[in-house]
């Protein structure tokens, strides 16, 4: 290759493919017909050597990307699903499958992406389509919290968890307050993680016979950091938890990937999510401001 095929990686995707980090983009698509594996390979031929990233190869030392032939047939898994072995619980196959893909590393030889191609029923789709992609992401030192797993946790596989919330709610609050909507979800986020965290830390004493529960059980000075892509440090790793936000139409999609021997219960993150946006949609109300 020459060097105009070149291209320098970017720090924070050099970060990302670090031995210490080694993470991807878990990408879930579902579909209302099932999908033809030949038309996305099709497609796949025609239109993958027109994004540098999908045609290119991390060089030896991590440090350029270099342009390289794909075979698309490579990068398409489409595996065998009996459907006797998975009955009518085509979710919990997608669940376990995508599970599983976290524990798999992408081939470094070829380009850094994957799709697999799962002709199953779930709940919202007839078929469902994952796509695994070298992404970036930094994580910052946080105080010792349930939140926050040993470095073990890298290597154990994570399951994902999902939510719909009301987009007009947060608009709603938006406009009231004059701010932006990542305004408005860093502060349900940082609400949400309090009330997790206060119910982890939940210290419960008898007096007179019953028991009587603290309001708030946070340790003093706990320093909790949500994901940054600005502040590089040495000291980075995965955590047992990665929240994503997405909005479509007038919903917001909460996504989670976690590590169920750090977080057992992700849906009540979820459960308080849905609670602080109501509390701040409350608070203005009784404000007149909504």
């Amino acid at each position: 290759m020459t060097n105009q095929e070149e291209e320098p990686v970017s720090p924070m995707a050099r970060v990302f493919q670090s031995p210490r980090i080694d993470l991807c983009a878990v990408t879930i698509v579902g579909f209302e017909t099932k999908i033809n594996p030949d038309v996305v390979l099709d497609a796949l031929k025609q239109n993958v050597s027109k994004h540098p990233r999908f045609s290119s190869i991390l060089s030896e030392n991590g440090a350029k990307w270099i342009e390289t032939e794909v075979n698309v047939e490579d990068h398409v898994i489409v595996p065998y699903i009996d459907p006797e072995e998975i009955g009518g619980d085509g979710q919990s196959f997608v669940d376990d499958y995508m599970s599983r893909l976290t524990m798999i590393p992408l081939d470094r030889s070829r380009p850094l992406w994957d799709i697999h191609i799962l002709n199953v029923k779930t709940y919202d789709a007839e078929a469902v389509d994952m796509v695994l992609l070298l992404a970036t992401v930094l994580y910052l030192k946080d105080t010792k919290t349930p939140l926050k797993a040993d470095v073990n946790t890298r290597n154990n596989p994570k399951r994902f968890y999902h939510r719909i919330i009301s987009l007009d709610d947060i608009k709603h609050i938006k406009n009231a307050m004059d701010m932006t909507i990542n305004d408005v979800l860093f502060g349900m986020s940082q609400a949400s993680f309090s009330r997790y965290l206060n119910r982890r830390y939940d210290k419960r004493n008898e007096e007179n016979g019953a028991l009587t529960s603290y309001p708030n059980n946070l340790p003093e000075g706990i320093r909790f950091r949500v994901a940054c892509t600005v502040n590089l440090r040495s000291d980075i790793g995965f955590k047992a938890l990665l929240v994503h936000l997405m909005s479509y139409a007038d919903k917001m999609i909460i996504s989670m990937a976690f590590d169920p021997t750090v977080i057992p219960d992700p849906h009540m993150i979820c459960d308080d999510m849905e609670e602080s946006l109501k509390e701040m949609k409350a608070a203005l109300h009784e404000r007149g401001l909504l």
